[in-house]
């Protein structure tokens, strides 16, 4: 009983390396696994961070090109005839002159 045979000592050997091998793999793989998730987390982390900067960037030009028209017009009087005749005239004030 205390004697084990070649060929079942051989088999062990090798069940033992494949087994031993397996697991490396898999270990290996999973770390790749984790390093890929990782690495595309912060890729798109950042391209986040850079649209999220553009669009802010975006709204407040938008936002800057509102104040600056609702301080140059004001609001006409709509009782009188041709109300926004007045918004007209600020507009074509403000176009450049063609020769």
């Amino acid at each position: 009983m205390g004697h084990l045979q070649p060929r079942s000592w051989h088999r062990l050997t090798l069940i033992g390396v494949a087994v031993l091998g397996v697991g490396a793999s898999a270990s290996l793989a999973l770390h790749f696994s984790n390093t890929q998730i990782e690495t595309t987390r912060t890729h798109l982390m950042v391209e986040a961070t850079a649209f999220a900067d553009d669009l802010e960037q975006y709204l407040q030009s938008r936002e800057m090109i509102a104040k600056t028209v609702g301080a140059v017009f004001k609001a006409p009087d709509l009782s009188v005839p041709r109300p926004l005749a007045s918004v007209g005239e600020h507009v074509l004030a403000l176009t450049p002159k063609l020769p």
